[in-house]
């Protein structure tokens, strides 16, 4: 009879806890909004003033909250800064997968179109430009936490789901043989670092529309042993793919 009782109790808890999943209370789904619209604000004052436009009092003043209310849903910056970074890595991965699907006959092509992506998203999605680059090459230490970095499991899975292009492109011969995951931290981290330069380009006009960062990601698949020629033959129709990909997102 216990485990009788026991087990349709047990089967009791899973239904309510399902069922509350499938139609969450009221006070459930006020403050999922609430937590969608702080990481949306959030998500708005980097895109306009960098990463240091980020703080709980510019957010708490947009949503009209006080900063205290902010830490029901986010117990400091850097964990809202995570959170947010998060959501821009995972809009990068779509973006990523896209272009496998497109690209899947030639890894080279892949890599390429990932460089275009990359100097593309920087001109058109200055967020998700400025929390990658800010939260990754940013000297001061902008989550103290580490548990809270919530970020850093998205940005690892972004340099492994653009490894297997290197792979191939080894593979195929496009590229010399070499370790690919190390090859890609290089690639992603060199341009993130090379876009920086952009704020200048009012001062040289040839750092301008990603000039540098693109002649950084093709210069590097040369020194892998990438044909240039090939590459230069390449690169419209990874512009186009770029192009596809990542204005899906706007």
């Amino acid at each position: 009879m216990y485990i009788y009782v026991t087990y349709h109790w047990s089967n009791l808890v899973n239904i309510v806890n399902i069922m509350s999943m499938v139609n969450p209370s009221p006070q459930t789904r006020r403050r999922d909004k609430t937590r969608r619209r702080i990481l949306d604000i959030s998500r708005s004052l980097v895109a306009s003033g960098g990463i240091d436009a980020l703080t709980l009092g510019n957010v708490a003043k947009a949503l009209e909250l006080t900063t205290a209310a902010l830490y029901r849903y986010f117990p400091s910056k850097g964990a809202l800064l995570s959170e947010v970074t998060r959501g821009a890595v995972q809009e990068l991965r779509a973006i990523v997968a896209r272009l496998q699907v497109s690209t899947r006959l030639d890894p080279l092509l892949s890599l390429l179109a990932v460089i275009e992506s990359t100097v593309l998203a920087a001109q058109v999605r200055r967020d998700v430009f400025a929390l990658l680059s800010g939260t990754v090459t940013d000297p001061r230490v902008l989550i103290e936490n580490p548990a809270a970095a919530v970020h850093i499991p998205e940005m690892m899975g972004l340099l492994a789901d653009i490894r297997p292009m290197a792979e191939a492109a080894s593979q195929s011969g496009a590229l010399q043989p070499g370790a690919a995951e190390e090859r890609v931290m290089v690639l992603v981290f060199a341009m993130l670092g090379v876009l920086q330069l952009e704020h200048i380009s009012r001062f040289r006009p040839s750092l301008a529309e990603g000039h540098l960062a693109r002649s950084t990601g093709t210069d590097l698949l040369v020194g892998w042993g990438a044909d240039r020629t090939r590459l230069q033959a390449l690169q419209s129709r990874a512009q186009t793919l770029a192009h596809s990909a990542v204005l899906d997102f706007q």
